[in-house]
């Protein structure tokens, strides 16, 4: 598998500076591990000092080696003057009839105007994850 290492010096007012080191599945470009290590346990690592000790937590390793798929649906907009709760409900079901084979909507793209198509419809990114055939 191939993939994307990042090396990052994290410079913080509320706790010791660390680096943060991050990798990518280059397929999914899913970012699945994050490791934070303070200066000198990075200082040691890079110099041959093996077994350092760190912070790191996985994530999305269901999607390691998969390959994102993207499309994007026209669906009508919310209608911002109804109550929060009321356009949430309608926005879900009308989003869950295009959430199939796997398909997940990024709901948050209904409410930015940015993607508006004219004064009834927006558009709507959807991502899925398959087999890398």
């Amino acid at each position: 598998m191939k993939g994307k290492i990042t090396i990052s010096r994290v410079q913080c007012s509320h706790e010791d500076d660390y680096v943060g080191i991050q990798i990518t599945d280059e397929i999914s470009g899913t970012r699945f591990v994050q490791i934070k290590l303070d200066l000198k346990a990075f200082a040691n690592a890079i110099t041959g000092f093996a077994m350092q000790s760190c912070e790191f937590e996985t994530n999305k390793l269901e999607r390691i080696g998969t390959k994102r798929e993207h499309k994007v649906e026209f669906v009508p907009r919310p209608k911002l003057q109804q109550e929060a709760k009321a356009a949430k409900k309608e926005l879900d079901i009308i989003l869950s009839h295009l959430e199939v084979d796997g398909w997940e909507a990024t709901r948050g793209d209904a409410y930015n105007h940015h993607r508006w198509s004219g004064d009834e419809m927006v558009s709507v990114g959807f991502i899925r994850y398959v087999d890398d055939a």
